[in-house]
């Protein structure tokens, strides 16, 4: 079982990586990031929430977790990006390589 879950981590962690390239490649993502970090950060987030939100019946550290991953991508965009996002503050400056891409469901 272990085995398993390992394996669909490290899957999952890949394919976030390879969006968070494809955002670098597109020149929306800064070129300074580290796509294997930002593909954990994002993993350990939201499985971390989702462990809360069990144990607690509540979704707000769901919540809580969008919001704070919504700021992280915000602050990894490019500034050309953010640029655009501050003069529109209904638009967010999340890259669109990310934006709307699945890389796999939360277990």
């Amino acid at each position: 079982m272990r085995k398993l879950v390992v394996d669909a981590i490290e899957d999952w962690k890949t394919r976030l990586a390879a969006i968070v390239q494809e955002g670098i490649r597109r020149r929306e993502i800064r070129r300074s990031v580290e796509p294997c970090r930002i593909a954990t950060t994002i993993i350990a987030t939201l499985e971390g929430a989702l462990m809360i939100s069990r144990l607690e019946g509540s979704k707000a550290a769901l919540r809580d977790a969008e919001k704070s991953l919504g700021h992280m991508l915000e602050e990894i965009a490019c500034p050309a990006r953010k640029d655009k996002a501050d003069r529109n503050p209904r638009k967010r400056a999340v890259p669109a390589s990310i934006a709307g891409r699945s890389a796999g469901p939360v277990q």
